[in-house]
């Protein structure tokens, strides 16, 4: 069994990712954070979340390791109306509850073996060269905009400059950002095309005020990381779209 007591909003960007590619999860709770990882049922997106230790209030956990299904739809509706309270998860032998004030929530735990098992989480380090860090504000203008030029986005990088360009039937939309411009910016050269609709989805747990990490290779999958004022952090990775256009 365990307790931890945390904040509500970092409780609800952390459902509100994982819902965004499935309905139910595994969430897997160790002496150093819980954790969730999914894939959506098209094998095109992974997400993963993590809750440290060092971000709750109350760390309790029976044991080294603990795993447990939930419903993730059910949760994410209940966590999406926390803001700044302490939420508690306590996982008693059948069900979880979420208790914030005078509010007590239960919800029967799935058997994990139930679940599609997440895959591994894809070791990519040598391969995502690119490295762009950029404000929340500017990202969601970013994805935004492209959404009304075409269904896929280049992200381009060279030595002095990260470039995203979405390219429609009759148009071009072409984002360039210097080094002075952007939080962190490595200079790697690489150029990967995405989805726009998979990154759009994204944006329902970027705020203006977070910072996004972009990791990418050329033809490589994207490990898209959001980044705000806790140590709590979601993360995603998006496959590339293949593109002949050199």
């Amino acid at each position: 069994m365990f307790e931890i007591a945390i904040g509500g909003k970092q409780l609800k960007k952390v459902m509100k990712a994982i819902n965004l590619l499935v309905n139910e999860a595994r969430i897997v709770v160790s002496d150093k954070r819980l954790g969730i990882t999914a894939r959506d049922p098209a094998n095109i997106a992974l997400a993963v979340a993590k809750i440290p230790k060092e971000d709750c209030e109350v760390y309790k956990l029976d044991g080294e390791k603990m795993e447990i299904g939930v419903d993730i739809d059910r949760m994410h509706d209940i966590a999406k109306t926390f803001r700044e309270d302490t939420v508690t998860i306590k996982c008693l032998d059948k069900s979880l509850q979420l208790v914030c004030g005078k509010m007590k929530y239960s919800i029967p735990l799935i058997d994990p073996s139930a679940i599609q098992k997440p895959p591994k989480v894809p070791d990519l380090k040598e391969k995502l060269n690119a490295k762009v860090e950029i404000s929340g504000k500017k990202f969601r203008q970013m994805i935004l905009l492209a959404d009304k030029i075409s269904e896929q986005i280049v992200f381009q990088s060279n030595k002095d400059e990260f470039m995203a360009i979405a390219e429609g039937d009759i148009d071009e939309l072409k984002f360039t950002y210097g080094k002075a411009e952007l939080i962190d910016f490595n200079g790697e050269e690489a150029r990967a095309m995405y989805s726009i609709e998979y990154l759009k989805s994204f944006l329902r747990v970027i705020e203006n005020k977070d910072v996004v990490v972009l990791k990418f290779g050329t033809d490589y999958p994207l490990l898209l990381e959001v980044k705000g004022e806790f140590a709590t952090t979601v993360g995603f990775f998006l496959a590339p779209r293949i593109s002949e256009v050199e």
